[in-house]
């Protein structure tokens, strides 16, 4: 049994929330864009094809696309971390405990729920440059920065209980939390 205690930065907890999300509906997002900027185009083409704004129309059609693309992670980011400032959660212990079972995290704050996961439940891990993702049932996530783990030996160990239990570790290293 391997034992962790940390506080809570609200910066690298917003930016977990940020690559979980990313990761697990980056494909829904995208095909959620598609198909509303695909019927947008449809219905509203025909009304700007006799105006002289369908060029306009179609740039800030573009713009959006390009805003989209290339600001979505910092305006998630300035979003999520003004909420995790003023969250319950921020700057509070939290508890996690690896077994052969399962893991099992709390916290003293009302935010995070006491709970456990069994590792046949755990899909996955994302390893950022900075910490670990555990991606737990019912759309939650732990987030583990490295410096939590109290030694080297008991980071090695965490990782060696991972492989053990067959978890499948995806190392993002142009992630950092």
């Amino acid at each position: 049994m391997i034992e962790i205690q940390y506080r809570s930065d609200g910066l690298q907890m917003a930016r977990a929330a940020i690559l979980y999300v990313q990761y697990h509906l980056s494909s829904f997002v995208w095909k959620l864009i598609t198909v509303v900027a695909a019927l947008g185009t449809a219905v509203s083409l025909p009304y700007y094809y006799t105006s002289a704004d369908l060029n306009a129309y179609i740039v800030l059609i573009h713009l959006c696309a390009v805003a989209f693309i290339f600001g979505r992670y910092r305006i998630y980011e300035s979003l999520i971390h003004k909420n995790m400032r003023r969250h319950s959660i921020h700057n509070q212990p939290i508890h996690v405990v690896f077994s052969d079972d399962g893991i099992k995290y709390s916290s003293d704050s009302d935010a995070l729920h006491d709970d456990e996961a069994k590792w046949q439940d755990i899909p996955m891990v994302l390893e950022p440059t900075n910490g670990y993702i555990i991606v737990a049932p019912c759309g939650r996530f732990v987030w583990i920065p490295y410096d939590a783990f109290d030694s080297a030996h008991t980071h090695r160990s965490v990782k060696q209980l991972f492989s053990e239990k067959h978890l499948r570790i995806e190392p993002h290293p142009e992630w950092t939390c």
